[in-house]
């Protein structure tokens, strides 16, 4: 990957671009099998994997702000809008793709099949309204898929 994360993709419907920098925690467990007598292990296998993500949303839309908190949008006339918030009784699966320049024109995407996404920290305001909404995304394996492709992928394509 060339640069930083551009694009934002929720459920295939661009969100916006990003604020800052997107942090990717990473962290996959090895458990190790020791035979009775042995100072050593015997063999490795594969543990707990874990995937956080942290996305500052730039792009702070009514839409995407109902969106995130699981409600729509109120119309209340006199070109007045409410988005309401609070007391989420579920969380709801969604599809993640994140869009980086690439080199030698294309772009790379970062997908992950299954997340869940809550909002996580300070929300800013700047001088024209929201700056950036903070997204905290925990990567959740789908089982349906096959083994080694459960989480996510990397791909790259013509960015034209």
């Amino acid at each position: 990957m060339a640069g930083a994360i551009e694009e934002v993709y929720i459920d295939g419907r661009y969100v916006g671009d990003i604020a800052d920098e997107v942090g990717w925690s990473v962290r996959e467990e090895i458990t190790k099998i020791y035979t009775q007598h042995s100072h050593a292990p015997a063999k490795t296998i594969p543990g707990e994997e874990e995937h956080e993500l942290t996305i500052p949303l730039a792009e702070a839309s009514m839409e995407n702000l109902a969106d995130l908190f699981g409600v729509s949008v109120s119309d209340l006339g006199d070109g007045r809008r409410r988005v309401t918030f609070g007391g989420k009784q579920t969380i709801t699966d969604r599809d993640l793709l994140l869009v980086a320049p690439g080199v030698t024109g294309k772009k790379t995407a970062i997908g992950f099949y299954r997340v869940n996404i809550s909002l996580s920290g300070s929300i800013t305001f700047g001088k024209d309204g929201l700056a950036s909404i903070p997204l905290q995304v925990t990567a959740l394996e789908d089982t349906s898929r096959s083994y080694g492709d459960r989480v996510g992928f990397f791909e790259e394509y013509s960015s034209s």
